[in-house]
């Protein structure tokens, strides 16, 4: 199955995040979803993001449920097969989507997969030998840092604990 634009999500989990939201949010193509999962019960920031911008919907916390099952929140409640998640400080490239899109369409099956920061000092990746790797092509990594990753949820196993 190959990605595009329409079942493609992209999901954001924030915390008091009005101030830097806009950005990220203006980053994204106005014809890719936009699920924002909020970490708090705010619900004018909810109002504010969803009559703003039409590709967004927002999901309160009442509580504080942090990152990672905020994302898996995040991801249980998308509907299409693939989900970019994203944090709210990220300001992405124009060209950053159609990236992936491409990238992922010359993978048979991947996973998760990230675009690498322009900023040489931020650590989004590990590689083992960095000297052979051709940063102009697609290469694996042994772990990514979470600020930006394209999953496909048909390759993903999620565990999510309910209480």
């Amino acid at each position: 199955m190959s990605i595009s634009r329409q079942n493609l999500t992209v999901v954001i989990v924030t915390l008091k995040s009005q101030h830097i939201i806009d950005q990220c949010i203006q980053s994204i193509d106005s014809d890719i979803s936009i699920l924002i999962v909020e970490n708090s019960n705010n619900e004018y920031f909810k109002s504010y993001v969803e009559n703003k911008y039409k590709n967004v919907s927002c999901i309160l916390s009442k509580d504080n449920i942090g990152m990672g099952a905020g994302n898996n929140l995040g991801i249980d409640n998308t509907k299409s097969d693939f989900v970019l998640i994203l944090n709210p400080d990220v300001i992405l490239s124009k060209d950053t989507i159609e990236k992936l899109i491409n990238a992922s369409n010359d993978l048979s099956n991947f996973a998760i997969m990230s675009p690498i920061s322009k900023d040489i000092d931020y650590p989004n990746y590990f590689i083992k030998d960095k000297k052979n790797v051709d940063y102009k092509n697609i290469f694996e990594v042994e772990s990514l840092d979470g600020y930006c990753m394209l999953m496909n949820k048909k390759r993903i196993i999620f565990y999510v604990s309910r209480k």
